[in-house]
């Protein structure tokens, strides 16, 4: 194993993914429903890019001045050919390949509004996590925000026994000559056939065999990244708090925003156990107790101040938001640890004062339904509206203009590269700062569309690049064999993404 990777799998890269949480405008409307302030964010810090997705969408579409880091060179190979690509290199996307020893020690670096890892902390070494808590101490700006992500406990504890068994497996079973992929498969076998034999072990944990089950249809890439790295430390959120007092830092409120309203977490008694709970920071840990939680993302802030009734109003009444749901389609179920209707008085004014798909902004609303709901249920229901994905965060028209040439070369380049590839599943949006996920078929239709094909012609288009790659559409979950139903179900699915799909990407600007 290289000096160079400190025990973290640098073999076989990491999946291409994209991480929301990741894109600092979306803490707005969570900081403001926790009655917390919101820093200007001018420069912002990724550590541990992987593939570089999430900081090239961000720094395309977004407003702060990036730089980030990933140790692993064909990730940052990659994430700068992004850049390239864009127009961002070097300008809002500053893209290192370092280590966290070396890039959290330079001197170059500006003091940051935003620092973010995901999928980071629970896979590196005490060492790198003294550095990174060092960093934050000293470049974290005061009021300046970390999101960070980890496996938590108690919710790993079931599958503790499992990760220690692939791991070593791997490590001392695995085949040089055979794939990571084809490792990780024997691996998984092998676990199988240790639970056959160990029935004391599976009476006292019976839910075990079905976990492993699940990890054969995983992607192979996650799977080593999260089984067979040499470190592995889920913790609870209390040994978390006390990692980052040092860089005094206080937990603000969950990245996860359904874990922010205590109706998507409890029943009514569970409700009433965890009122009586009198340290919040206690009531954290407890919390991941009930819902046995295996995977926090969590806003953190040096500084943490909460905002008077006057400055949350003039802060809520500075937003610009935008209905993406159509009106009709509208769905009042949200989905958190337990699923909830939103009662329709809630929410109805404001979802018939948005239906036009504009924007608005929250001054006008406040003003035309002051008859009708107060001011605190206007921004609960906003807060409720933007946690269901129904409501976006709109970025002002100038910042609009100013990004709208760097997201449609990144959407564009998304575009041309599924005749080849389907690793980019995620446009760009200049109205929001983030991305908007496609799966691959949707890439397809976009780019007959930008190519200015009639849509007459979009079937044999699309069904000549999935023949050339030897794919076939897919019906109830079945592969479909001969091109006339192949073509069918082009067409049959074109229909439905031009009614709810092709609209939501056109309202959020992300087409040429």
């Amino acid at each position: 194993m290289t000096n160079w990777s400190e025990g973290y799998v640098s073999d076989i890269d990491y999946i291409y993914g994209y991480y929301e949480e990741l894109n600092p405008a979306r803490l707005t409307i969570p900081f403001l429903a926790a009655g917390l302030a919101i820093p200007e964010i001018g420069n912002a810090c990724e550590l541990g890019f992987g593939q570089g997705i999430s900081v090239n969408i961000h720094a395309a579409a977004g407003t702060a001045r990036w730089y980030a880091t990933d140790f692993n060179p064909s990730h940052a190979a990659y994430a700068e050919e992004l850049a390239a690509i864009t127009g961002t290199k070097n300008s809002t996307a500053n893209l290192s390949e370092q280590g966290f020893n070396e890039f959290c020690r330079r001197e170059d670096l500006p003091d940051f509004d935003f620092i973010g890892l995901h999928g980071i902390w629970s896979w590196i070494s005490d060492e790198n996590r003294h550095i990174i808590v060092d960093f934050l101490r000293r470049k974290l700006k005061p009021g300046g925000v970390l999101y960070v992500s980890y496996n938590t406990l108690p919710g790993w504890s079931a599958q503790a026994p499992i990760r220690h068994l692939l791991s070593e497996y791997s490590k001392i079973m695995g085949s040089g000559a055979h794939s990571r992929h084809d490792n990780i498969l024997q691996a998984i076998r092998f676990g199988e056939e240790v639970f056959k034999n160990s029935p004391r072990l599976t009476q006292s944990a019976p839910h075990i065999e079905e976990y492993l089950k699940d990890l054969v249809n995983k992607d192979s890439a996650y799977l080593v990244h999260e089984y067979l790295n040499q470190d592995w430390h889920p913790m609870y959120f209390s040994q978390m708090e006390e990692w980052l007092k040092p860089a005094k830092l206080t937990y603000a409120c969950s990245a996860r925003i359904t874990e922010n309203f205590q109706s998507c977490l409890y029943n009514e008694a569970q409700t009433a156990f965890m009122e009586s709970i009198g340290n919040p920071s206690f009531a954290e840990t407890i919390k991941d107790y009930i819902i046995n939680q295996r995977f926090r993302c969590d806003y953190w802030v040096k500084g943490k101040r909460s905002l008077n009734r006057l400055e949350l109003e003039q802060q809520w009444r500075k937003l610009r938001v935008m209905l993406l749901t159509d009106r009709e389609k509208y769905n009042p179920t949200l989905i958190g640890a337990r699923a909830i209707d939103i009662l329709p008085e809630i929410t109805d004014p404001v979802l018939d004062a948005l239906a036009d798909g504009k924007i608005h902004t929250v001054a006008a609303l406040q003003e035309s339904l002051a008859a009708t709901m107060d001011k605190e249920r206007l921004y609960l229901a906003l807060a409720l509206l933007f946690t269901k994905g129904d409501l976006v965060l709109c970025a002002t028209d100038e910042q609009i203009a100013a990004r709208r040439e760097t997201c449609r070369r990144y959407n564009q380049h998304l575009l041309e590269q599924s005749v080849t590839d389907i690793k980019l599943s995620y446009l760009a949006s200049p109205l929001t700062g983030g991305g908007v996920v496609l799966n691959y078929v949707e890439k397809l239709y976009l780019l007959a569309h930008q190519r200015g094909l009639p849509p007459t012609q979009w079937p044999p288009f699309i069904w000549s690049i999935l023949a050339s790659q030897g794919r076939k559409m897919l019906k109830d979950g079945i592969a479909l064999e001969d091109e006339e139903a192949n073509l069918a179900e082009i067409r049959a699915q074109q229909e439905d993404f031009m009614a709810n799909r092709f609209p939501i990407v056109e309202k959020l600007q992300c087409l040429a």
